[in-house]
């Protein structure tokens, strides 16, 4: 009996000893800790927690438990331990102190020292908060009522547009004191809506705020709901609820007595959109800033489904958009896909995405229009009715199981129409001009050379206005060089010719004649005398002529040529895209063709006869594209994209590649150079006084490279071909005639004549006879 009583005194003489720890110790604002409090006691009385200070933080769930350890004590006997745990949320930066933690039990208290607590600064959880639409409704939100607790139901406006977004906050406020009693969180039940579309949304669970109210602090429980309207007329709503229960006691097992509070119901009035300025079509989608786009799928061949897909990006109610209405071309099969929603909300609004997919199935090959197509919609930025469009588009179609051939790709396409400086010059100036070129300057040669008629009668009696004639024509040609100022000064005259580029003796000679003439002009004289002078003005006229051509006539002729020219380069119509587009998408059939007639519209053009090469080499049509690149080559010899596509298929043999190599040179080229060199040879025998030798040899040398010209352009309109498919030559133009020898694709051949479908030709090999016409590939037509 003593020693019993003994070892309870010992147990009530323990002290009670008090760890408190938190978990993490460095956190970020948003994150949550746990603070946990255990006291550990002797006795079996009642023990209570003086609860620490939670500056920074707000606490989020709360609780205790006990249990009984047996053979901690020194005595042996058995220790009660009290477990506090205190989840908590880091609201503020800083370095934060939870505690000191001060616990009771029957007058024997026990402390343990704060525990540290670092929170750095979180942009991220910030931002993952409250919206801000949903802050200013709680900066809105009325205080609670004397009595603590109090649910309301906040919406974002009293009155919206059918379609446009509400928002919706309930929220719950409750006393911290009454709120620290329960032993489970409180249940906030949301209102329910008839006749909306309604997105619940995420809010932070447990403590959303906190607000001092005259003196007592409150925690807010909040519920977030964004709701649009279908239909027009007041929104029913029910009331909000709050159940909670509050222990009768502080044991932990003891009754709890519930409660259930509803909110009041706001008054909220949905109206019907505008009818005026509503677009025909409009299916009643509403959102702000909607745009509309189509993508299309790989390229399409006839009988392979094609995936279309039309997106619509926007703010608003995604879901609720209707789909479009697109006119599809008449007997196209088309088939709906689905339709994919992505929801997103953008600073509290709700915005998205959504996918409608269609399959089509295309009939033919070639261009597939596809129409535009208009959305529209109501705008609740502007107030106003828009449209959101699409243009239309034009698609290439290839046929089925077309495929290029899997080897190496030609350089890219030759985009528009690449006609050379030389063809242009030769080809565009009108024939007439090059006639008044090459025969005017002869001729004008032959006009100055002409022989002059001498006077053989003794004497000659010459009328005054033949003298007049002379006088005039002299005067004119001084005129032309030095201006009419001076020729009033005689003095001067000589040194002005000469300073305009008359020879000094020609000057020294035109001055003294037109001296001259100004003194018998207007004087009487012997018609002896009057008939000398009229001649040397006429002959002092003649040698100036040329000086004046010299500065007049280039000019004009050269402007006249260029002009020409450009007009020629300008009638050239633009090639049409649709080739190109049909290239890039693989329908290279439709691109052949488009190709082909692109370059029967303008065959001067070298790019259109190489694009025409690159898709028939894509298909495979060796023959045809060796063909078009042999045409390319002969208008541009010198292109370097040109000469990488020849590489790809070499001539099987080699006097094929002989015949089919260009010249280094155009006859276009040729000619020019011929031109220039007879241009300036009779411009100098025109305007020179002394020697005339190397003009004529540059009128010689222009001669002989105009005749080597019209050489290469004879030589390459000689007919010309290439096998595009492999067959036998045959001895006559039938189908059972014996054949002679197969001749590869690529062989280059001379057709010469031709009857019904075969054409007789003569191979690069040597051999003779007679070939399908299909089964050539003309270079040269014939």
């Amino acid at each position: 009996m003593i020693l019993a009583l003994a070892a309870l005194l010992l147990q009530q003489g323990a002290p009670v000893t008090v760890i408190a720890s938190v978990t993490p110790d460095r956190v970020t604002v948003g994150s949550d800790v746990v603070l946990t409090i255990n006291a550990t006691s002797p006795g079996s009385g009642p023990i209570s927690l003086d609860l620490p200070s939670f500056g920074g933080f707000v606490v989020l769930t709360s609780g205790e438990r006990s249990t009984v350890a047996v053979g901690l004590a020194a005595s042996g006997g058995p220790r009660r331990v009290t477990t506090w745990e205190y989840h908590l949320r880091a609201v503020l930066p800083g370095h934060f102190a939870l505690g000191p933690v001060r616990v009771d039990e029957g007058g024997r208290f026990a402390t343990a020292p704060a525990v540290e607590v670092s929170v750095s600064a979180n942009a991220a959880a910030v931002a993952a908060g409250l919206d801000p639409r949903v802050q200013a409704l709680l900066e809105r939100a009325p205080p609670p009522p004397d009595t603590g607790v109090a649910v309301t139901i906040l919406p974002s406006a009293q009155s919206v547009l059918v379609g446009e977004q509400l928002d919706v906050v309930t929220a719950a406020w409750f006393p911290r004191e009454l709120r620290m009693r329960l032993r489970h969180p409180p249940t906030l039940e949301p209102p329910e809506f008839e006749g909306v579309w309604s997105y619940p949304q995420v809010v932070p669970a447990g403590i959303a705020a906190s607000r001092e109210v005259g003196g007592v602090w409150y925690d807010l429980f909040i519920l977030h709901q964004i709701v649009f309207p279908l239909t027009s007329g007041p929104l029913h709503l029910s009331p909000a609820t709050l159940r909670f229960g509050v222990p009768v006691a502080f044991q932990f097992f003891s009754q709890e007595d519930h409660y259930a509070l509803q909110s009041a119901v706001p008054r909220v009035n949905v109206l019907a959109l505008p009818d005026s300025g509503r677009p025909p079509g409009f299916g009643g989608a509403v959102g702000s800033g909607l745009t509309l786009d189509r993508t299309i799928g790989a390229a399409p061949r006839i009988g392979d489904p094609l995936s279309i897909t039309v997106t619509l990006r926007g703010g608003g109610n995604v879901s609720l958009w209707p789909a479009p209405f697109i006119r599809w071309p008449v007997g196209l099969p088309v088939y709906s896909d689905g339709t994919d929603d992505q929801v997103r909300t953008d600073s509290g609004m709700v915005a998205g995405k959504k996918v409608f997919r269609y399959l089509v199935v295309p009939d033919s090959s070639g261009t597939l229009a596809l129409p535009s197509i208009a959305y529209p919609y109501y705008d609740l930025t502007s107030g106003t009715f828009q449209v959101a469009s699409v243009p239309a588009m034009r698609l290439a179609v290839a046929a089925a199981g077309e495929a290029p051939r899997a080897r190496a790709s030609p350089p890219p396409l030759l985009l528009g129409a690449q006609e050379s400086a030389a063809w242009r010059l030769v080809h565009g100036v009108p024939p007439v001009i090059w006639y008044v070129i090459v025969l005017g300057l002869p001729l004008a040669w032959l006009w100055r050379k002409r022989p002059r008629r001498r006077s053989v009668a003794p004497r000659r009696v010459v009328r005054r206005s033949q003298f007049t004639e002379a006088s005039e024509l002299l005067e004119e040609a001084l005129r032309s060089v030095v201006g009419i100022d001076a020729l009033a000064d005689g003095v001067r005259l000589p040194a002005r010719l000469a300073a305009a580029g008359v020879d000094a003796s020609l000057a020294a000679e035109a001055a003294a004649v037109w001296e001259r003439v100004r003194a018998l002009r207007f004087a009487p004289g012997g018609s002896r005398e009057v008939a000398a002078l009229a001649d040397q003005a006429r002959a002092a006229a003649l040698r100036l002529a040329p000086r004046v051509q010299r500065g007049r006539s280039a000019g004009p002729l050269l402007i006249v040529i260029f002009a020409a020219g450009v007009a020629g380069h300008a009638a050239a119509q633009a090639p049409p895209p649709p080739p190109e587009q049909l290239y890039e998408a693989g329908a290279l059939h439709a691109a052949a063709v488009g190709f082909h007639a692109r370059a029967l519209a303008e065959p001067s053009a070298s790019s259109h006869w190489y694009d025409l090469g690159a898709a028939e080499y894509r298909l495979g049509d060796d023959g045809e594209a060796m063909a078009a690149w042999a045409r390319a080559l002969r208008l541009d010899p010198r292109s370097i994209t040109l000469a990488r596509a020849r590489l790809l298929l070499p001539p099987p043999d080699p006097v094929s590649a002989s015949w089919l190599q260009p010249w280094v040179v155009t006859p276009e080229e040729v000619a020019i150079f011929a031109l220039a060199l007879w241009v300036v040879g009779w411009l100098g025998l025109l305007l020179a006084s002394g020697a005339r030798g190397r003009w004529w040899m540059l009128v010689s040398v222009g001669v002989i490279v105009a005749a080597v010209s019209w050489g290469m352009a004879r030589s390459d309109a000689v007919p010309l071909a290439v096998v595009r498919a492999a067959g036998p030559v045959r001895v006559s133009p039938y189908g059972s005639a014996p054949p002679s020898r197969s001749l590869p694709v690529g062989t280059a051949v001379r057709p010469e004549r031709r009857r019904g479908g075969w054409v007789l030709v003569r191979a690069a090999t040597g051999d003779e006879g007679w070939i399908p016409a299909d089964a050539l590939a003309p270079v040269v037509d014939f």
